[in-house]
């Protein structure tokens, strides 16, 4: 049975245990930045707009950490009196008290359960603390980065039993009002063009783009995998150097599957790039979740 976890200080308050993790849950906030160079990516939240919103409705500072729920269906039991905020994808959310759908902010009372449905559109939850959560600090931020093991939820997935803490203070000004977001069926994605566009035939590119691309199961938060609805477009393009990448780059593969590069991605690659995502796009693409579909432009 997987040992569980007391995250935040010996000084920090416990406010919940959780009853059930879903499918990923783990401790972000924007990321860690300036240590590419040593192949360590930025990780952070993967919709920085609902992030932001959950931190906003809770009363917290834009870059206070929260929990990253993907597939929803997690259950946590309160402890301590405290202010939720959940938004993110569209989900039934409850508790003893109220059921409501985000975004949507919950007073809640020692122990009162919470518990998220699964998305109806979108992916992707944020469930913000007053105060925040706590966890491990790992070169200045608190985002879980689970291929590397270190940082947030103890650079792991959060568990059974897990015990979270407020980080009990806050920093600055609180956010101000962020819109919500909107969550498409098949959203239409706007890049850029990148590197090695000039490779590539770009009418056929832009054509092949367009006609529409599955979000394949393997997805995660290192990348997102995509496989086009019609005829691959397999372009013969000499042997490329590896070069950095960064979160949001589109890589072609040589079956014609398109691999987008998130926040936990590795920081070089060999394939060539034939498109920059937008950051509205990116949040866009990952709250299209696994069996999702999506559609390309150039800007």
């Amino acid at each position: 049975m997987p040992t569980r976890k007391v995250f935040g200080s010996l000084n920090s308050e416990k406010v919940a245990e959780t009853i059930s993790p879903g499918l990923l849950t783990t401790i972000q906030d924007e990321g860690r930045f300036g240590y590419r160079r040593y192949g360590i990516p930025p990780s952070g939240a993967l919709d920085r707009t609902s992030y932001h919103l959950a931190n906003s409705l809770a009363g917290n500072t834009s870059d206070t950490p929260a929990l990253e729920v993907l597939g929803g269906n997690m259950t946590l039991r309160f402890f301590a009196g405290t202010k939720v905020a959940v938004t993110g994808a569209v989900t039934e959310v409850k508790t003893e008290s109220k059921n409501s759908r985000t975004p949507c902010t919950f007073d809640i009372q020692p122990g009162e359960m919470l518990s998220l449905g699964f998305p109806e559109k979108g992916f992707i939850n944020y469930v913000a603390f007053d105060y925040g959560v706590a966890g491990d600090m790992v070169l200045g931020s608190y985002s879980t980065y689970v291929p590397g093991g270190f940082g947030g939820s103890a650079g792991r997935a959060i568990r059974e039993g897990d015990i979270l803490s407020s980080l009990g203070c806050r920093k600055g000004k609180h956010s101000s009002t962020i819109a919500t977001p909107n969550f498409e069926d098949s959203p239409r994605l706007r890049i850029t063009q990148c590197l090695h566009s000039e490779l590539l035939d770009f009418g056929r590119l832009s054509e092949y783009l367009t006609q529409g691309f599955e979000v394949l199961a393997e997805s995660s938060r290192i990348g997102y995998r995509l496989r086009s609805l019609g005829k691959p477009f397999v372009p013969r393009i000499p042997e490329l150097l590896s070069l950095p990448v960064f979160p949001g780059m589109m890589q072609l593969l040589p079956n014609g599957d398109l691999v987008v590069i998130l926040n936990d991605g590795q920081t070089t690659g060999g394939y060539p790039v034939i498109g920059m995502l937008e950051e509205d796009s990116i949040s866009k693409l990952a709250q299209a979740g696994p069996g999702g579909l999506v559609f390309f432009e150039f800007a």
